[in-house]
């Protein structure tokens, strides 16, 4: 699963993914330049796009979770669930599983 990526790291994605060119040391400059010249337009379309990214991970990551959890109910192995109890279902919580 993709590690989550705020809409400015995002952006920095496309920036540089549309000019592959700039040098690592011009980047924050080129980036920043970039931006400013945006349009509301492009701004928009960026961030649905953005919406339609996490949206897609986020699906991907209840699935996971939901295949975790009916092979568990199942008889799958004690590390399944040790698996599914240390980790985050939900950004700033984690649930326990006996």
């Amino acid at each position: 699963m993709n590690k989550e990526i705020k809409f400015e790291e995002y952006l920095e994605e496309v920036c540089f993914e549309e000019n592959p060119l700039v040098l690592d040391d011009n980047r924050p400059d080129f980036f920043d330049n970039w931006i400013g010249g945006l349009f509301t337009d492009d701004l928009i379309r960026y961030g649905n796009e953005f919406g339609v990214m996490v949206e897609s991970q986020e699906k991907e990551r209840i699935w996971d979770l939901v295949g975790k959890i009916a092979c568990i109910e199942n008889g799958c192995e004690d590390t399944l669930k040790r698996e599914i109890a240390s980790s985050e279902i939900f950004p700033g919580t984690k649930k326990s599983i006996k």
